[in-house]
């Protein structure tokens, strides 16, 4: 059961390669030796993203193993630094289209 009204999304700058990799780790707090701090509403917004956004939860579908979350953003932050980019498995600049 979901108690969650709110998320947040991260958009990865190009200087948090070692951030994605604690997220693809296993661990019991993903958060506890990272940077981050509240969005307006409590969901977890990541120091030194690219861009931040706090979303309302307004509806959610189970899809097999995956839950899809349609949701409304309530606030935002951008940073002036460069997104990562994820593609085929490797890590992009998001400016220059580079390999990191």
């Amino acid at each position: 059961m979901f108690k969650s009204t709110h998320l947040g999304i991260n958009i990865m700058s190009n200087g948090q390669r070692d951030t994605v990799g604690t997220f693809a780790a296993k661990g019991d707090d993903k958060f506890a030796n990272l940077e981050w701090h509240q969005g307006p509403n409590g969901s977890p917004l990541i120091d030194g993203s690219a861009a931040s956004i706090e979303a309302e939860i307004k509806e959610r579908f189970q899809a097999k193993t995956h839950t899809v979350f349609i949701a409304k953003v309530k606030h935002s932050e951008v940073a002036q630094l460069e997104p990562m980019v994820y593609k085929a498995g490797r890590f992009y600049d998001g400016a220059e289209l580079t390999a990191l």
